[in-house]
């Protein structure tokens, strides 16, 4: 908690420090055999939240260490099922992957994770249950794919390749 509040208050230096100690903690108490509904997904959201302050120090290779990291700590173990929160902070760990790798200039890799993000998050389910949140993720990662086509058009050599990637 405190590392997130540091976070939001703009003390990255102590809040990276922070979550890094959590993130040892959970993973000392995180055994094999403990349920995993004890911690649905902590150490998944701890990523989350060190990729953020990574991207906020512009460190965007770290952040994208902690991205690309969390949606593997999310995900259920095979004998449970994947809850709405669950599907939705994993589709966030996708999507945030994905805009680091724009950023860091890798169109082919962002476009992928941004297609993990949209289906992890499944707009039709999200629709059927009115999950708000996962909608918000699926906007951003179809921005996102948006982004990439016009990426990839500006990079294009010829006229006709170029028109035909602002058409998708």
């Amino acid at each position: 908690q405190e590392g997130r509040a540091l976070a939001a208050a703009g003390r990255y230096g102590e809040a990276f420090i922070k979550l890094q100690r959590a993130a040892k903690a959970f993973e000392k108490l995180h055994v094999p055999g403990r349920s995993a509904d004890d911690f649905p997904h902590g150490l998944g959201d701890i990523d989350l939240w060190l990729g953020d302050v990574s991207a906020a120090q512009s460190d965007l290779r770290r952040a994208l260490q902690y991205y690309e990291k969390a949606p593997a700590d999310m995900e259920p173990n095979a004998t449970s099922g994947m809850d709405d929160d669950t599907r939705c902070d994993i589709a966030t760990g996708y999507l945030k992957t994905a805009k680091a790798l724009m950023r860091l200039g890798n169109v082919t890799g962002a476009a992928a994770a941004f297609q993990k993000a949209l289906g992890t998050a499944s707009p039709a389910s999200a629709m059927e249950h009115r999950d708000v949140p996962a909608l918000y993720v699926i906007a951003e990662a179809q921005a996102g794919s948006g982004d990439v086509a016009a990426a990839r058009a500006r990079s294009a050599r010829s006229r006709e390749e170029k028109s035909a990637l602002l058409v998708d």
